[in-house]
């Protein structure tokens, strides 16, 4: 009896080390290489008001368009808002659209 709990006890080590190797780090562009390319795209979530929203002139507004703004001001480069939703933010990040 020992043995086997031992056993699944070994097995539930192995499987854990086995998904801290598959999962990978968020990794955004250095400040330097958003500099050089003199934009920051910021992916935004524009389904969470009002954090986040499209307004009426069906541009990204809120709280957190205006702190991408101050960021992008302050790096000294322009900024471009990738939209997104919770559905779809996962597969654009995955596509390296938004550098953060």
């Amino acid at each position: 009896m020992t043995f086997n709990i031992l056993k699944s006890m070994l097995a539930g080590v192995a499987l854990f080390s086995a998904s801290l190797a598959i999962v990978q780090p968020a990794q955004a562009d250095a400040i330097s290489d958003i500099q050089g390319k003199g934009v920051i795209n910021i992916g935004m979530l524009v389904d969470f008001p009002p954090l986040g929203f499209i307004n009426a002139e069906n541009e990204p507004d809120g709280y957190d368009p205006d702190i991408g703004k101050l960021f992008a001001e302050k790096l000294g480069v322009d900024i471009n808002i990738v939209p997104v939703t919770g559905p779809n933010r996962i597969p654009y990040r995955s596509a390296d659209r938004p550098t953060f």
